[in-house]
């Protein structure tokens, strides 16, 4: 992450200093969500999805958004290259797609603002975080918790109803 001083915030996508998390306090799985490779991925994902929408919407030929999905492929290498010309990251990613491409290459951020693509992909970048921070909250609760059968009569209707239960409570 990047302090902003401009607008007092962090930001997790690329910036002109990239930082990346801090290995030794990070698991593998949550510093390849965060890596920069993943991170083009995901911004690749984005044009592609985005181009078979247009392609739906009949904005662009079928063909040509077939075509973007099958050869879409980049050097993070070249962007860099690209960037250091245009000093803008996005337009550098797709101008890399494009040549890539070929000709359907056209249409590739048809439609689009850097903002839409970078901002789609921090929240698919932040869904996959979550989902890994929620697999470990819920590992570390359920062997916390244990399901406890309860004798309950509640308005005359008598029977076992079961309760989740902090094991803590169950040893008391």
């Amino acid at each position: 992450m990047v302090y902003n001083k401009e607008y007092k915030l962090y930001s997790c996508l690329r910036t002109k200093e990239r930082v990346n998390v801090i290995e030794r306090y990070t698991n593998e799985a949550m510093g390849h969500i965060w890596s920069e490779q993943n991170e083009w991925d995901t911004l690749k994902l984005v044009e592609i999805l985005a181009s078979e929408a247009q392609a739906e919407l009949g904005n662009i030929p079928k063909k040509a958004a077939e075509e973007i999905r099958e050869k879409a492929a980049f050097s993070v290498e070249r962007i860099h290259e690209i960037e250091a010309e245009t000093h803008h990251d996005i337009a550098a990613f797709v101008s890399n797609l494009s040549e890539n491409i070929g000709e359907a290459g056209k249409y590739v951020h048809l439609g689009l603002t850097s903002t839409d693509v970078k901002d789609t992909a921090l929240g698919y970048m932040l869904k996959q975080a979550s989902e890994i921070l929620l697999a470990r909250i819920w590992k570390h609760s359920v062997m916390s918790y244990a399901v406890v059968p309860l004798n309950l009569n509640i308005r005359r209707l008598s029977g076992v109803r079961t309760a989740f239960m902090p094991k803590r409570q169950l040893s008391a």
